[in-house]
């Protein structure tokens, strides 16, 4: 089996997971950005990001990529990650395929 070079990772990470990216995607009509919440309060417990394919193909089409998702294991099977991807909470590309 390969291994893979740490600073190669982190590297990725630092790029992948930079402050400049999510204001990229927040800016992006494209994407949607997606907070998960609990009560009381509506407290952001986790998040998704969905967007265009990010891959180097001629045609995408309506193609969509869940580029992240997060939710504490604590708050698995609880239907928070369901509400997330619900009908009221439909990732609204313009021209793209919608989470359903």
């Amino acid at each position: 089996m390969g291994g893979l070079d740490g600073a190669a990772i982190v590297g990725h990470c630092q790029k992948a997971h930079s402050a400049s990216q999510y204001r990229d995607w927040l800016a992006d009509a494209e994407v949607a950005i997606r907070l998960a919440k609990i009560a009381p309060g509506n407290a952001p417990v986790g998040y998704l990001v969905v967007a265009p394919p990010g891959l180097p193909m001629v045609d995408i089409g309506q193609d969509l990529e869940l580029k992240r998702i997060y939710l504490p294991s604590h708050y698995h099977g609880g239907g928070t990650g369901k509400d997330q991807t619900s009908s009221r909470s439909r990732h609204r590309c313009r021209n793209r395929r919608r989470l359903r």
